[in-house]
Order: C-alpha cells, then sequence, then structure tokens
C-alpha cells in the first residue's frame, strides 16, 4: 500500500498451499484512514479469490487491529463498512481465515535505518507494542555481512573464510519490514532475547551465537536465498 495526499494505490498477491504465485492485484483508490484502506484491501482479494473459484483461503496482514477485529466478531457492528463487508463475506460465501504474517521465524527486508536492505528473520512479535514502544514491533537477527561465493576449487581454509557472516540484532517497527513468502528454519528464541539489547557486552555475545547458527545453515546448502545479497 502507498499513498498521497488524495488517492491511495493498493494490491495483494494470491499464492498457493506451496506459496507458489497465483495471481495478483493492484488499484488506485480515494484517501482514508489506514485501517480502512487496508480492510479494503482485504476485500478486493477476497473477490479475486471467490472469482478464481478459490473457496478456502487465508488472509494475511501485518495490522494486528483490523485482524483482532475481524477474527473476535467485532467486525459485524463495526463503523468501517469494509470491514463489515469482509465479515459477511467470510461468513456466507468462503471459509476465510484471518492470519498475522509477521510471526517468528518470518524472513524480512528491513526497509529503513542502517541496515536497510538487509534480510533478517523475526524473533519475536509484540503486536500490541509495549510500555516503551507503543506500538507494533518486532526482535529480528539478520545478516550484516553476506558471505562470498564459493567455488569448487576453493581450499577448504579460503571456503571456511568465505562462509563467514556478520549479523545483527535490534527491534524494529513493523512498519519498517518488508515481510517475504519465506520462513528460516533456525531456532533463535533460547539465544535472542529483548535483554540482550540492554548492553553493548550481551549484545555482542549474541550476535556472536547468531553468526554460529547462520553460518552453520549456510555451510548445509539450504536457505541459500536468504545469504544472498540483495541487488538494487
Amino acid at each position: 500500500m502507498s499513498t498521497s495526499k488524495q488517492r491511495a494505490t493498493i494490491g495483494g498477491a494470491l499464492r498457493g498451499p506451496s506459496g507458489g504465485w497465483l495471481v495478483g492485484f493492484e488499484m488506485v483508490t480515494s484517501m482514508a484512514s489506514i485501517f480502512q484502506i487496508e480492510a479494503q484491501a482485504i476485500l478486493e482479494g477476497l473477490k479475486l479469490a471467490w472469482m478464481r473459484s478459490f473457496r478456502q483461503v487465508e488472509v494475511e496482514s501485518n495490522n494486528a487491529l483490523l485482524i483482532d477485529t475481524i477474527r473476535n466478531n467485532f467486525a459485524a457492528n463495526n463503523n468501517t463498512i469494509e470491514v463489515r463487508l469482509i465479515h459477511e463475506w467470510a461468513r456466507i460465501k468462503a471459509a476465510v481465515a484471518m492470519v498475522k504474517f509477521l510471526k517468528p521465524n518470518k524472513a524480512v527486508i528491513v526497509l529503513q535505518g542502517r541496515y536497510a536492505g538487509r534480510k533478517a528473520v523475526i524473533v519475536k512479535s509484540f503486536d500490541d507494542g509495549t510500555r516503551d514502544r507503543p506500538y507494533g514491533h518486532c526482535l529480528v537477527a539478520g545478516i550484516k555481512k553476506y558471505p562470498s561465493k564459493v567455488i569448487r576449487k576453493d581450499s577448504a581454509k579460503k571456503t571456511a573464510k568465505k562462509s563467514r557472516v556478520k549479523c545483527f540484532v535490534k527491534l524494529v517497527n513493523y512498519q519498517h519490514l518488508m515481510p517475504t513468502r519465506y520462513t528460516l528454519d533456525v531456532d533463535l528464541k533460547d539465544t535472542v532475547t529483548v535483554d540482550a539489547l540492554q548492553t553493548k557486552d550481551k549484545k555482542v555475545a549474541t550476535c556472536k551465537t547468531i553468526k554460529q547458527r547462520l553460518e552453520e545453515r549456510f555451510k548445509t546448502g539450504k536457505n541459500r536465498w536468504f545469504f544472498t545479497k540483495l541487488r538494487f
């Protein structure tokens, strides 16, 4: 979704059970609140799914308030007409599951700050915010320096050197992340915590542990897309 003073552009994509692209849409609508615009995007996506004969749909959105409103049966009496239409559509026409897709192990791309363009993985989500950060955000661990390309003639020492990564860990606003359809099967919950950001020593120690686990993952040959630098 992108907005200007007078209009907003919304869009979405339908993907199959394995995550493959099926069809997408994009349209321009009049300017309104973010809540209403995102509700309209979901409604248009449901209409497209119905026209394509998809009767079981899982809707993903990073707007926690919108998802909770629809899932907790508050939509029927909501003042936003798009939300009421989504409620009726899901109740009468199709089996619709509303889920939050910014969840642990989801691969994302950082959009703001010194790590903009870097890939990261969500470790913990805070949909309702916290006392210090009263907005939706999450704790992420990402790659600051990507491994170099390894070729067959490289020696074991050179391969080990090229396989090194540098990592970062930080709290990021939901609005500063671009989610992907991928997940990373690396368990970092026992290592990466909010407390690790309190002091420099804890942060350095945490980054070393993340570095070790990501390097092990890279050497297995799995999730190669995560260890590839984005080209702009």
